[in-house]
């Protein structure tokens, strides 16, 4: 990438030629001429001047351009480092805090005993955060749910999840009486579960707009004391007997771990959703028009097997 390509990059990033100047410590007057010049020779404006600085089409274009570049050469550096030193390179790798939680050690000791030499950059936000970095390849790739159509973007199915509810016994009993059959009672019906208070994602949360939409057919609303989208803390507020909570399956595995370290009071029993057939589409997402190396390519089938091996302790539990 020249100069006036790394000059382009910094303007689109800080969207000031003034911040650009002062990150590549030259002065405003050389990066107005680059920009200017570059513009020259495309024979378009990149930029919106006014009111305030802003990306035209072509200037969008270019950027999306400019991360391909960007990312081609970061890739190649890699593999000449593989070449000449034994695999030695970073995977910046976007996922849920709790998903992490639930399959980092182990993905990390069996990645580790393949390629010792690779670092692994784990990035914890939620899907459409995870998106929007890799668009600007910020990461190499990330496990999200209901991922948004991209042309950037290719999207390898994992799993498909169903929705639980979860919450103790003592919760329960409050919310529908002393008189409920725990034993005999496996799922419970959205009406059913608008009588509990809840914790729940964040409002524009995938699983919050799966559940909202059945919700709203039904012409019910649900009591919510509280919202956060780290599933760790709204297990905590759960064993509590604060609040119930919905999960997708996966976190289940959590459940499972919380429940043999905390007092019979404090488990969370696991309903499934009787009105609520959809599942959501855990998928692992990366560049298009990539060649990925071979030490990504193997983190790809380590984490599937990771998934494939947590999926199944799950069942194991629930049966």
């Amino acid at each position: 990438m020249d100069l006036r390509q790394k000059m382009f990059l910094a303007i689109a990033q800080e969207m000031s030629i003034t911040k650009a100047a002062k990150r590549l410590f030259v002065t405003q007057q050389c990066v107005s001429i680059y920009l200017k010049k570059m513009e020259e020779d495309y024979g378009c404006t990149f930029f919106n001047r006014r009111p305030r600085l802003s990306l035209t089409a072509e200037g969008k274009e270019m950027l999306d351009t400019l991360w391909q570049i960007q990312l081609i050469e970061q890739r190649f550096e890699q593999r000449l480092e593989e070449m000449q030193s034994g695999v030695c390179a970073t995977i910046r790798f976007g996922i849920n805090s709790t998903r992490a939680r639930i399959i980092s050690n182990n993905l990390c000791r069996r990645y580790n005993a393949i390629y010792p030499k690779v670092k692994i950059s784990f990035e914890f936000r939620d899907t459409r955060a995870m998106e929007n970095m890799l668009a600007q390849y910020q990461l190499d790739l990330f496990l999200g749910v209901n991922t948004s159509d991209n042309a950037l973007f290719v999207l390898k199915p994992m799993r498909t999840e169903p929705i639980f509810f979860v919450c103790t016994e003592q919760l329960l009993k409050k919310s529908l009486g002393t008189n409920f059959d725990i034993i005999s009672s496996q799922s419970l019906s959205l009406k059913e579960i608008s009588k509990f208070p809840m914790v729940r994602n964040s409002n524009d949360s995938t699983l919050n707009g799966l559940l909202d939409k059945h919700l709203l057919d039904q012409g019910l609303s649900l009591d919510c004391a509280y919202f956060m989208s780290d599933y760790e803390n709204q297990f905590e507020l759960c064993r509590q007997g604060i609040v119930a909570a919905f999960c997708p399956k996966m976190m289940l595995k959590r459940v499972i771990d919380l429940n043999f370290t905390c007092s019979f009071h404090q488990r969370l029993l696991v309903f499934d959703i009787k009105d609520v057939q959809d599942r959501l589409n855990l998928q692992l997402v990366t560049h298009s028009g990539i060649r990925q190396p071979d030490f990504i390519n193997v983190f790809i089938d380590q984490l599937h097997s990771e998934l494939q091996i947590c999926e199944n302790e799950i069942d194991s539990y629930k049966n």
